[in-house]
This record gives C-alpha cells, structure tokens and sequence, in this order.
C-alpha cells in the first residue's frame, strides 16, 4: 500500500453537508428571477442578457387599474405553432410548454414570477389550427406603479427548444391625474382560430374576440380595440368625456378617425371606470405602418392634457 502527502481519497457528503449545499444553492436561486419550480434551463435563459429565439413566440401587455395600489397588467403571448413538435398517442397530438414570466424593477429586483405548463393534448382540427394561427395564453400579473422589464420565457418539452422576450413596461399611477387610460387590448377575427389555452375573464365579452399580442392584420380585418377610461373626480356633476381614435400613416397622413362621447349621469356618485370600444374596419387602408392612438378628454377642458395610448400596427 503506497499514501501520498496532501491526498484525501474521496467521500460522500454528509447529510449535513448536502443540506448546506441545497440551502446555498436556494439562495442563489433566490435572488434570479422566476417562479422558483422553473425549470434550470428556462429559468437561465429568463436571466440572461439578451432574448432567444429559437421557440418563436410574440407577447403585448397593457396595464389596467387594478385593486388597491397595483395594477392588473394584461398579457397577450402568442407562441407560433408551426414548428411545435407533435407526439402521436392513440390519435392524439400531444406536447407539452414550459411557460414561465416575471417581471425586473427599473432597480433591477425581480418581481414574483409565474410559471405553467401548457399540456397540450389536441384532435387533427386542433393541430391544423395551432399550425396555422399559434396557440395564445392570456394572463393576467400584479405589478406597483413603475417601469419594468417583463421577462417572459417558453421550453418545449419534446425538443428542448427555449426562447425568450422581454418587454419594456411603464405602469402608471391610475390615481394621478384626473383622467386617465389603460393599455390598449386588441383582437381581430381573423386571429380567431388561434388556440387559446388561458382565458382573460375580466375582458370577459367585451372583445369579439381574445385579446392577441400580434400586431400585424390583414386588410379584411376589422380590428376590435378596448381601453379603461379612469375618471378619478368625486364630484357628482355630470361629465361627458370625448374619446378620438385614429390611425396615422407613417408620413403623419391621418388616415382613419372616429370620435364618440360618454356621459356619466347627474345621479351617479362616482364615475370611476368605463371601458371603451371601438371597431376599425380596415378594408379601406392600404398596407403599411401605423400608429394606433386613442385619445380622451373632459369637455369643456380644452387646455387639459388628454389621456391617450397608443401602439404601432402593420396592416398587410
């Protein structure tokens, strides 16, 4: 038998050793962002630096008042389906999503993150729609008035595929001012054969249809808009509020405009929330970028700043 100085053969690690290095490693883990039963590779890829593409997917997120002094922040995430792996068991397509999002503080602290997975168990009609119009998921997170990066990442199990986006978000303060706007939802009919696999029930009906995170629509389309007007007076005056819609081409050409009214009676004591719609027929616009901008204001308050929103959309 030969010993050499400095060697130590190896050991297992005792029980209290291995409990060190879970507590150790639950620290670290503690301070990345996520739900904490992400998977490890989602969960790099949801705190690396840059985004990743190689599980397509697109999302949107609109701010809305919400309880107390956070606001529900509605997400659209669109995953394309053409790529999607498909298992076959008795006549069954199956696959199954990792979905994971949490959102970082303009002081880069994660926020407490979600995580699901999307169990799909589909028909032949099912596969041909997820093929063609992608499968959607609509939920809903509670975030503090500020600026956020919200950080959503997708892992198909069959194939390990990942993919990342991360969105840049302000949310305001639906206190402030004496009038304001929540994000803007849209759908559209053509998008109605996408699979929706998370309903947003506090859209309830108020949408033709659920709201998507595309932003690029067909000609045939009539786009379906929905926004929150907040009127945070407490006076019992009767108010009436103009609200504008209009598409503006990229040379600034106003190329489409509505304009509606809404009286809050002399009886009610409190306004507080209205949820705008609108229909957009875009038959008549030719294709091209365009902003979508929705403006609110008090009558008899022209010099008062409006509520407005606004997104870009393409129109093919």
């Amino acid at each position: 038998m030969s010993a050499r100085k400095g060697y130590a053969s190896p050991r297992g690690k005792t029980p209290e050793e291995k409990q060190r290095d879970e507590q150790a490693r639950l620290a670290r883990e503690a301070k990345k962002g996520g739900a904490n039963n992400t998977s490890p590779p989602l969960r790099d890829v949801m705190n690396g630096p840059m985004q990743l593409s190689g599980l397509a997917f697109s999302v949107q997120a609109a701010p809305f008042k919400g309880t107390g002094k956070e606001a529900s922040v509605a997400l659209a995430i669109e995953l394309d389906g053409s790529t999607l792996q498909f298992a076959q068991q008795n006549g069954v397509a199956t696959d199954t999503v990792e979905l994971s999002f949490f959102s970082l503080s303009a002081q880069g602290k994660p926020q407490p993150g979600t995580r699901t997975e999307l169990r799909l168990r589909l028909q032949p009609e099912g596969v041909r729609r997820a093929r063609v119009a992608g499968i959607r998921a609509n939920p809903r997170i509670q975030l503090a008035p500020g600026r956020y990066q919200i950080r959503v990442g997708a892992l198909e199990a069959a194939t390990g595929r990942l993919g990342s986006v991360f969105y840049d978000i302000i949310v305001p303060d639906f206190s402030k001012d004496p009038l304001m706007m929540s994000g803007l939802l849209l759908a559209v009919p053509s998008l109605d054969q996408t699979l929706n696999v998370q309903k947003d029930d506090l859209v309830g009906n108020l949408l033709p249809g659920a709201a998507t995170g595309r932003r690029e629509f067909a000609r045939t389309d009539t786009l379906a808009l929905l926004s929150e007007i907040y009127d945070n007076s407490t006076s019992r005056q009767p108010r009436q509020v103009e609200v504008s819609v209009r598409l503006l081409s990229e040379s600034g050409q106003e190329v489409y405009v509505a304009r509606d009214s809404v009286t809050n009676t002399a009886d009610a004591k409190k306004w507080d929330i209205y949820a705008y719609t609108k229909q957009v027929p875009l038959r008549d616009i030719a294709a091209g970028k365009y902003l979508l901008r929705v403006e609110a204001q008090l009558r008899g308050q022209p010099n008062a700043k409006p509520a407005a929103r606004e997104t870009l959309i393409t129109i093919k």
